[in-house]
């Protein structure tokens, strides 16, 4: 058994060459896999920057969740290299509208990570998660 992700998983399935037992989210439900991380240009040399960024990540957000219309499948196979096909037949993630996250569930990670020696010691939310780019988004 192993995990396969986009677009192998898709490829496997239509090759006949695996199934699906089981999904990450049966596994780990509300698990947070990804997040966007800011440096200090944006959080205090440039705050503005930050908000500007964060506006046209919501916006290409929301075209992505339009689904797999021309455009954006153009888009998208213009950017990974794939051919339209390809992305066409991909399963595509739910990301939130909003850019919003949960901070509770990027806990665990913080949890392996710290049973792992990654971090030196515990880290409060307060100290990595900043809502105000993603609340200054209309």
């Amino acid at each position: 058994m192993r995990y396969a992700g986009e677009p192998t998983l898709s490829t496997m399935l239509r090759e006949g060459t695996a199934q699906v037992v089981t999904t990450s989210e049966q596994l780990a439900p509300g698990r947070q896999t990804t997040v966007l991380v800011y440096g200090k240009r944006m959080l205090r040399d440039d705050p503005e920057l930050g908000r500007r960024f964060m506006r046209a990540y919501v916006r290409g957000i929301r075209r992505y969740s339009e689904g797999k219309t021309e455009r954006n499948l153009a888009i998208l196979s213009r950017w990974t290299k794939l051919p339209p096909e390809v992305v066409r037949n991909t399963c595509w993630i739910g990301v939130a509208n909003d850019g919003r996250i949960d901070p509770k569930n990027v806990q665990p990670f913080l949890d392996w990570a710290l049973e792992k020696h990654y971090l030196d010691g515990p880290i409060a939310t307060s100290q990595w998660w900043n809502p105000s780019f993603v609340d200054s988004v209309k």
